[in-house]
Protein backbone atom coordinates (compact mmCIF):
# COMPACT_ATOMS: atom_id res chain seq x y z
CA UNK A 1 0.00 0.00 0.00
CA UNK A 2 1.35 3.44 -0.87
CA UNK A 3 2.16 5.73 2.01
CA UNK A 4 3.50 9.23 1.78
CA UNK A 5 5.88 9.84 -1.08
CA UNK A 6 5.43 6.71 -3.17
CA UNK A 7 6.53 4.42 -0.35
CA UNK A 8 4.99 1.07 0.47
CA UNK A 9 4.05 -0.08 3.91
CA UNK A 10 3.19 -3.59 4.92
CA UNK A 11 -0.48 -4.40 5.48
CA UNK A 12 -0.85 -7.05 8.14
CA UNK A 13 -4.67 -7.29 8.19
CA UNK A 14 -6.42 -9.43 5.61
CA UNK A 15 -7.87 -7.41 2.73
CA UNK A 16 -9.78 -10.15 0.97
CA UNK A 17 -11.05 -13.44 2.34
CA UNK A 18 -12.22 -16.10 -0.10
CA UNK A 19 -14.53 -18.97 0.72
CA UNK A 20 -12.59 -22.24 0.66
CA UNK A 21 -15.60 -24.27 -0.56
CA UNK A 22 -16.14 -24.87 -4.25
CA UNK A 23 -19.67 -24.86 -5.61
CA UNK A 24 -18.85 -24.93 -9.31
CA UNK A 25 -15.90 -26.08 -11.37
CA UNK A 26 -15.68 -24.92 -14.98
CA UNK A 27 -13.34 -26.78 -17.31
CA UNK A 28 -13.40 -25.61 -20.91
CA UNK A 29 -17.11 -25.59 -21.82
CA UNK A 30 -18.23 -28.00 -19.07
CA UNK A 31 -19.80 -26.90 -15.79
CA UNK A 32 -19.57 -29.27 -12.83
CA UNK A 33 -22.09 -28.36 -10.13
CA UNK A 34 -20.64 -29.64 -6.87
CA UNK A 35 -23.23 -28.42 -4.39
CA UNK A 36 -26.85 -27.40 -4.17
CA UNK A 37 -25.65 -23.81 -3.95
CA UNK A 38 -24.38 -24.14 -7.51
CA UNK A 39 -27.84 -25.25 -8.62
CA UNK A 40 -29.29 -22.18 -6.92
CA UNK A 41 -26.69 -19.95 -8.57
CA UNK A 42 -27.78 -21.05 -12.02
CA UNK A 43 -31.49 -21.40 -11.10
CA UNK A 44 -31.44 -25.06 -12.13
CA UNK A 45 -34.70 -25.81 -10.31
CA UNK A 46 -36.57 -23.82 -12.95
CA UNK A 47 -34.89 -25.86 -15.71
CA UNK A 48 -35.66 -29.13 -13.92
CA UNK A 49 -39.34 -28.21 -13.60
CA UNK A 50 -39.53 -27.14 -17.25
CA UNK A 51 -38.03 -30.42 -18.51
CA UNK A 52 -40.21 -32.39 -16.09
CA UNK A 53 -43.34 -30.65 -17.38
CA UNK A 54 -42.43 -31.33 -21.01
CA UNK A 55 -41.84 -35.03 -20.31
CA UNK A 56 -45.03 -35.36 -18.26
CA UNK A 57 -47.03 -33.99 -21.20
CA UNK A 58 -45.25 -36.37 -23.57
CA UNK A 59 -46.13 -39.32 -21.32
CA UNK A 60 -49.73 -38.11 -20.91
CA UNK A 61 -50.16 -37.87 -24.69
CA UNK A 62 -49.52 -41.63 -24.99
CA UNK A 63 -52.69 -42.42 -23.03
CA UNK A 64 -50.94 -45.08 -20.93
CA UNK A 65 -51.80 -43.58 -17.51
CA UNK A 66 -55.00 -44.21 -15.58
CA UNK A 67 -54.97 -40.67 -14.15
CA UNK A 68 -52.73 -38.03 -15.71
CA UNK A 69 -53.43 -35.41 -13.02
CA UNK A 70 -52.50 -37.82 -10.23
CA UNK A 71 -49.27 -38.68 -12.06
CA UNK A 72 -48.49 -35.01 -12.67
CA UNK A 73 -48.98 -34.26 -8.94
CA UNK A 74 -46.43 -36.91 -7.94
CA UNK A 75 -43.96 -36.43 -10.80
CA UNK A 76 -43.68 -32.67 -10.33
CA UNK A 77 -43.02 -32.70 -6.57
CA UNK A 78 -39.99 -33.24 -4.34
CA UNK A 79 -36.88 -34.70 -6.02
CA UNK A 80 -38.78 -35.92 -9.08
CA UNK A 81 -38.27 -32.85 -11.33
CA UNK A 82 -34.50 -33.27 -10.89
CA UNK A 83 -34.79 -36.96 -11.82
CA UNK A 84 -36.15 -36.02 -15.25
CA UNK A 85 -32.68 -34.77 -16.19
CA UNK A 86 -31.81 -38.44 -16.75
CA UNK A 87 -35.08 -39.31 -18.52
CA UNK A 88 -34.57 -42.38 -20.72
CA UNK A 89 -36.63 -42.14 -23.91
CA UNK A 90 -36.00 -45.80 -24.77
CA UNK A 91 -37.76 -46.84 -21.56
CA UNK A 92 -40.79 -44.78 -22.49
CA UNK A 93 -40.74 -46.26 -26.00
CA UNK A 94 -40.58 -49.75 -24.47
CA UNK A 95 -43.83 -49.30 -22.54
CA UNK A 96 -45.88 -47.90 -25.43
CA UNK A 97 -46.87 -51.43 -26.41
CA UNK A 98 -49.42 -52.86 -23.96
CA UNK A 99 -47.74 -56.29 -23.69
CA UNK A 100 -44.32 -54.77 -23.02
CA UNK A 101 -45.91 -52.33 -20.58
CA UNK A 102 -47.48 -55.13 -18.57
CA UNK A 103 -44.20 -57.07 -18.59
CA UNK A 104 -42.02 -54.16 -17.39
CA UNK A 105 -44.54 -52.86 -14.90
CA UNK A 106 -44.79 -56.32 -13.35
CA UNK A 107 -40.99 -56.52 -13.13
CA UNK A 108 -40.86 -53.18 -11.29
CA UNK A 109 -43.94 -53.77 -9.13
CA UNK A 110 -45.93 -50.95 -10.74
CA UNK A 111 -49.68 -51.50 -10.78
CA UNK A 112 -51.51 -51.77 -14.11
CA UNK A 113 -55.29 -51.40 -14.36
CA UNK A 114 -57.14 -52.11 -17.61
CA UNK A 115 -53.89 -51.96 -19.58
CA UNK A 116 -52.95 -48.53 -18.18
CA UNK A 117 -50.45 -47.72 -15.46
CA UNK A 118 -52.40 -47.17 -12.24
CA UNK A 119 -51.24 -43.67 -11.40
CA UNK A 120 -54.03 -43.22 -8.88
CA UNK A 121 -51.67 -45.16 -6.62
CA UNK A 122 -48.95 -42.63 -5.66
CA UNK A 123 -46.43 -45.45 -5.16
CA UNK A 124 -46.94 -46.59 -8.76
CA UNK A 125 -46.46 -43.03 -10.01
CA UNK A 126 -43.27 -42.65 -7.97
CA UNK A 127 -41.94 -45.96 -9.25
CA UNK A 128 -42.82 -45.05 -12.84
CA UNK A 129 -40.77 -41.84 -12.54
CA UNK A 130 -37.81 -43.85 -11.24
CA UNK A 131 -38.23 -46.43 -14.00
CA UNK A 132 -38.34 -43.78 -16.74
CA UNK A 133 -35.44 -41.79 -15.31
CA UNK A 134 -32.91 -44.63 -14.92
CA UNK A 135 -33.29 -44.73 -11.15
CA UNK A 136 -34.71 -48.26 -11.04
CA UNK A 137 -32.87 -51.49 -11.78
CA UNK A 138 -33.39 -55.17 -11.04
CA UNK A 139 -31.04 -56.75 -8.52
CA UNK A 140 -29.17 -59.52 -10.37
CA UNK A 141 -29.32 -61.90 -7.39
CA UNK A 142 -32.95 -61.82 -6.29
CA UNK A 143 -34.40 -59.99 -9.33
CA UNK A 144 -36.12 -57.49 -7.06
CA UNK A 145 -36.42 -53.84 -8.16
CA UNK A 146 -33.97 -51.43 -6.54
CA UNK A 147 -33.62 -47.68 -6.58
CA UNK A 148 -30.20 -46.57 -7.79
CA UNK A 149 -28.54 -43.18 -7.60
CA UNK A 150 -27.16 -43.37 -11.12
CA UNK A 151 -27.05 -45.83 -13.95
CA UNK A 152 -24.84 -46.01 -16.97
CA UNK A 153 -24.09 -48.66 -19.53
CA UNK A 154 -21.83 -51.49 -18.46
CA UNK A 155 -18.40 -51.11 -20.04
Amino acid sequence: MLSGKDRFRKVSDPILTLNKNLDVVIINDTFYLLTMQAENLFNMERSYKLRCGIKIEEIAALDILSNTDAFRAVASKGQNPRRFVSFNQSRLDAIKDINSRKKYMKMFQIKVKNGKIDTEDPKSSERLVKFLCDKAMLDPIDEEPREVSAAKAWS
